[in-house]
């Protein structure tokens, strides 16, 4: 929760850091920017038109997010996104790219301005990756280590009070039981 004050002839917000020391100031435009931000709940999803990703996109799209479907079709195809409008009643937004494209995947947060981001993008056929390792060399490692560098990238961007680090995860385990 931020509060607000005239300092210097300037209207400015603040919002306690965790430090009690430390308070972290906002400009009016700033705070603006940070109240979209919060407000915004766009999830993207990579590999969105793959058979789990698709699933999750008909879950999210009923949880009220608006989705941003981001997918090459390698595995899966347009028509599934019909599909998924017909069953939710909502048609996510789609963007064709390869998350191995890291320009393509900069814009695309720098566009839709993701507040949380899936990955279901990846060579997944056993066959293929027999005959064709590099492929999935390609899209499960460099792919996926494209998208999180660019990711990482946008976050950092982010307004202070936007930024994730050291937040607490949902849910976390250390231990793996027969029934999980």
């Amino acid at each position: 929760m931020s509060s607000c004050a005239k300092i210097l002839g300037k209207i400015v917000f603040w919002k306690p850091t965790g430090n009690p020391r430390a308070v972290a100031f906002f400009t009016a435009a700033q705070q603006r920017q940070i109240n979209r931000l919060q407000n915004q709940q766009t999830i993207l999803v990579t590999g969105g038109a793959g058979y789990i990703g698709s699933q999750t996109v008909v879950e999210l799209l009923n949880a009220g997010y608006d989705v941003t479907v981001f997918d090459n079709f390698c595995n899966s195809q347009p028509e599934v996104l019909a599909r998924v409008a017909r069953i939710s009643g909502k048609l996510p937004t789609l963007v064709q790219g390869d998350i191995g494209d890291s320009a393509l995947v900069s814009q695309l947060l720098a566009t839709h301005r993701p507040r949380a981001v899936v990955n279901f993008a990846a060579e997944s056929h056993v066959d293929r990756s027999i005959h064709g390792p590099g492929e999935f060399i390609q899209t499960n490692i460099v792919g996926t280590f494209n998208l999180l560098e660019s990711v990482r990238g946008y976050w950092q961007q982010l307004p202070q009070a936007m930024d994730c680090r050291g937040a607490e995860p949902l849910a976390m385990t250390d231990k793996v039981t027969k029934d999980s």
